[in-house]
């Protein structure tokens, strides 16, 4: 009994396991890796608050940025439960005189004496100058103390980061800085992608081995 393949079609089979074989490794390679966070926290059990910001009021706090891309910025608000809904608050993001994150939201939508996270993703930043600027930008005609809210602060000097400065008041400094917290992605972890694509070409692999194992016995 004389065995044998056919030499046009058989290199068709490794091609047509392989090459979607491929691409499913490089796909699950990107989409498995596993973002690696660094944080840099300005945080105190005994808080104390800022003034209240009534509409108009402005509270900034400079910081530097110690990695190369910042992922997010979190703030504490304080409020009373007797807080209008239409109280709203805009929260700026600047590097330098540039405008890197803008959002206006409800202050009672945030969370009250927590942090409150906000987006940023900005690369290529390790120690460039930021401000945080947060504005009461609520309508006036309501009473003020229905539309005012605090920032958590703290003025122990032992607590402080380096990379922080003390916060401002509409313009005028003052001895504490506002809790918040850095976050920082500083790389990627590569086990869970690299398992995923290993599993694909161990698959890939034995495909190949068992229909050209078929084809090569099959009888003519």
């Amino acid at each position: 009994m004389t065995r044998h393949t056919t030499p046009s079609s058989f290199p068709i089979v490794p091609l047509m396991i392989w090459l979607p074989a491929l691409c499913l490794m490089a796909f699950l390679f990107v989409r498995k890796l596993t973002p690696v966070y660094t944080q840099e926290t300005l945080f105190s059990g005994y808080s104390i608050l800022t003034a209240a910001l009534e509409p108009g009021d402005i509270v900034s706090q400079n910081f530097t940025a110690t990695q190369n891309t910042l992922h997010t910025v979190d703030v504490a608000f304080c409020f009373e439960e007797n807080l209008s809904d239409a109280a709203a608050v805009q929260v700026v993001l600047l590097r330098g005189s540039e405008i890197v994150m803008e959002q206006a939201l409800q202050v009672r939508s945030c969370p009250n004496n927590s942090f409150l996270t906000f987006y940023t993703g900005i690369d290529n930043c390790a120690g460039d100058s930021f401000t945080l600027r947060i504005e009461n930008i609520s309508d006036c005609s309501a009473p003020p103390d229905q539309m005012a809210f605090s920032l958590m602060a703290t003025d122990k000097t032992y607590l402080y980061l380096d990379n922080t400065e003390d916060y401002l008041f509409n313009g005028t400094s003052q001895n504490a800085r506002i809790l918040c917290r850095f976050t920082y992605r500083t790389g990627y972890a590569y086990y869970q992608a690299l398992t995923y694509a290993f599993w694909v070409f161990l698959a890939a692999f034995i495909a190949t081995k068992y229909i050209s194992n078929r084809r090569a016995g099959t009888p003519a």
